[in-house]
Formats: structure tokens, sequence, C-alpha cells
């Protein structure tokens, strides 16, 4: 074979080489490792992220910092899967959904607890969106002064508990409390709440 004098060489230097490569897709070790690196996500997770196929939107819901980055990848990898099993049709469990169940979190609007809730009567049809989902499920979130005003009523209510138990009492006010709250308040907030009013009861 001779070389075709007629075609000008082709030089690949170290710039376009570079060029080309950065248009390569990042490795998928690579991207778990960054993903445990840059969002704190453990191990699995960020492989179940990896696998899920929502990624792409885990990034973009990220860089808008409204919800934790485990949360949010919990719910993106999660939440599709328990609806299936519900019986929720696949093509109904899209990016849309998830983006609004998301927001709706991040915005303060539900707590993360009632994601499964509100996707799934929106999922089957039951509501038009978030908003009608939430109104009818009557899961709209508690603000942090009828929360404490809750756990107000429920530490006056068991009182006899805590003069037993003193901080031991903590796990089933929990439980009372969550009764309330379920949906409706952040699961860390209810404990941070509660753990600060039993240790000012156990004071007095």
């Amino acid at each position: 074979m001779y070389p075709e004098t007629d075609i000008p060489d082709i030089v690949v230097t170290g710039e376009l080489l570079g060029s080309v490569l950065s248009l390569l897709p990042e490795k998928w070790d690579a991207k778990v490792k960054r993903y445990e690196e840059e969002f704190s996500l453990s191990r699995d997770l960020a492989l179940r992220l990896y696998d899920s196929g929502y990624a792409a939107l885990f990034e973009t819901l990220a860089s808008e910092g409204k919800v934790g980055p485990s949360v949010l990848a919990s719910t993106l990898v999660d939440l599709p899967v328990r609806l299936t099993r519900e019986g929720v049709p696949e093509e109904r469990v899209d990016d849309a959904l998830l983006v609004s169940v998301v927001r709706a979190i991040g915005d303060g609007r539900m707590a993360k607890e009632a994601a499964f809730d509100i996707a799934l009567s929106v999922g089957s049809g039951k509501a038009r969106d978030v908003e009608d989902a939430l109104r009818a499920l009557g899961l709209t979130s508690m603000s942090e002064e009828e929360l404490e005003g809750e756990i107000d009523k429920i530490l006056v209510a068991e009182a006899a508990l805590i003069r037993e138990k003193g901080e031991a009492a903590f796990s089933p006010l929990m439980g009372r409390v969550m009764e309330v709250a379920r949906g409706r308040a952040d699961g860390e907030t209810v404990s941070r709440l509660l753990r600060r009013k039993l240790k000012a009861a156990l004071r007095r």
C-alpha cells in the first residue's frame, strides 16, 4: 500500500488529543469515586445512583443546593423502584414527577418522609400534582412553631413516663411525636427539638 499523497497529514498534537479526551464520558469508577468525595455519599449509594440511570438528574438537582445529597440520591434511587412495585406504570414515574417531589422537599413544602405517599398519589392518578396530593393527604409541612406545640402537649401528657425513665424516655416520646408529625415534619428536626425540650423538662 502506498500513502495517499493528495491528503494532508493530520498532526495529533497534545492539545488536540486533550480536547478529544475531554469529550469522552467519565469512567464509571471515577464517577462513583467523585460522588463519594464531592457529595459525601456512601460507596453503596454512589454505586446504586450510578446504576439507576438518574445520575445526570442527581447532579442537576444537587447543584440547586436545596436538598442534602444523601437524601436526594436515596430519593432518586429508591422512589421509582417502590412506585413500580406498587403498580404505578413506569411511564408515569418520569423525571418531572421526581423533580417536583424533590423540589417540594427542598422548598420546605413537605417532609422527606412524605415523598413516597405523595409520589404514589400523583403516579397512580389520584392527585393531579404534588400540591394536590399534599392537600388531599393533609401532609402540608408543619412549621417549627407548630411542631414545638405538639411536642409540648406530648411532654405534658407523658410527664409520668419522663419522671420514670428520664432521658431513656426519648425513644417512646419520639414515636408519639412521629405519630402526629410523620410526613409533615422531617425526622431530624423532630429529634432535635424533642431532645432539647426533653432536657429542659428534666432540668425542672
